[in-house]
């Protein structure tokens, strides 16, 4: 951490950067927004929202979930949570726990939790104003639960110099020829595959894309190393990283890696938000905040396309998204399925040692 950030004082007694932050009436009654966002934009999200509540009234009471393995009071939420504890406004992303059957047969499918339909200040997406990528990826939710304000991709950055002559992949099916043995670097730890990865390459290749997969991968790298290393002739370096648009665009050095946004779509999981029916007023505000055009501009800039066009200047979509739909997660139980598709994953890695 930077010193300008580390000696920054501290916005109404929240200090943005903190892991966590709950607000100080957490005591007396359940939060009016509760946040779950991809990890490089969550210290962000905080300081705007310190600095958009400062003199909201009532203001709204928040809390923004810490990163992976951090305590979370909210974390059995999903699953212990009632009509006097559950948050007004909660922004969830990809394959997260609210999306368990548990908490969907009694929250989600009874119509306690709604996609609000338009912000206090009208600027909220309705259906026309979405982005053709976002419709033809199945993104939009079609039973009007789920609001998707932005989407989080995954491309493949490649390192020509370490291609040594093999082509470019073009498709995330490319990625499965053996031309690639051991040459594949994925975002993750723990040899555990992201979720954006797992369940999209299941979905599109079965079993088999995941052993393909698994036979070409190396390691598992932090998308900071990825960036750190893609393109420097560092020797530890492979020839294809998958790893988040987030980082890959703006971290890696252009003029010695290739962005590849796969003619199929960028794998993606949907970020998105849904509210209580009978929301209180605050509840509003925090609307109000993710329909700014502002949200979406810093959300284009920092590598998670929002659902709607910012509409000053930003990055373009590079092409397609892809995800495997709303209806694959609505008809599967996601958590049992997780360790049965590692699994394969790693038999595919164990017959690449033999």
């Amino acid at each position: 951490m930077s010193t300008a950030i580390a000696n920054r004082p501290a916005l109404f007694g929240i200090d943005p950067v903190a892991s966590t932050f709950i607000a100080p009436e957490f005591a007396t009654r359940p939060p009016d927004y509760l946040g779950y966002v991809p990890c490089p934009i969550r210290t962000e999200l905080r300081r705007r929202l310190a600095r958009a509540f400062r003199y909201a009234a009532p203001e709204p009471v928040w809390h923004i979930a810490p990163r992976s393995g951090d305590p979370d009071p909210y974390d059995d939420l999903w699953r212990h949570g009632d009509a006097n504890t559950l948050p007004g406004l909660i922004t969830e992303v990809g394959f997260g726990n609210f999306l368990r059957p548990a908490f969907a047969s009694r929250w989600l499918d009874t119509g306690f939790y709604e996609a609000p339909a338009r912000s206090a200040a009208g600027a909220q997406a309705d259906a026309a104003t979405i982005r053709p990528e976002f419709r033809e990826a199945g993104l939009v939710d079609p039973r009007g639960i789920f609001q998707v304000y932005a989407a989080f991709p995954c491309v493949i950055l490649a390192d020509p110099e370490k291609l040594r002559g093999r082509p470019l992949p073009a498709t995330w099916a490319d990625l499965l020829h053996p031309r690639y043995r051991g040459d594949v670097i994925l975002h993750g730890s723990d040899d555990t595959v992201h979720e954006i990865v797992l369940f999209n390459l299941w979905r599109d290749h079965g079993e088999a894309g995941l052993a393909a997969l698994a036979a070409n991968v190396r390691d598992f790298w932090s998308p900071a190393r990825i960036v750190a290393t893609a393109g420097a002739g560092d020797p530890s370096g492979a020839a294809l990283y998958v790893l988040p648009l987030a980082f890959a665009r703006d971290g890696a050095r252009p003029d010695n890696t290739v962005l590849v946004w796969p003619a199929e779509g960028a794998w993606c999981m949907p970020m998105y938000l849904f509210a209580r029916r009978d929301r209180r007023l605050p509840v509003r505000y925090v609307l109000d905040f993710f329909a700014a055009p502002e949200w979406s501009y810093f959300l284009a800039h920092a590598g998670f396309p929002p659902a709607v066009a910012p509409a000053h200047p930003a990055p373009p979509l590079l092409g397609k998204l892809r995800w495997p739909g709303w209806e694959f997660v609505r008809t599967r139980n996601l958590e049992a399925l997780r360790a049965p598709l590692q699994a394969a994953f790693r038999r595919g890695r164990s017959r690449k040692e033999r």
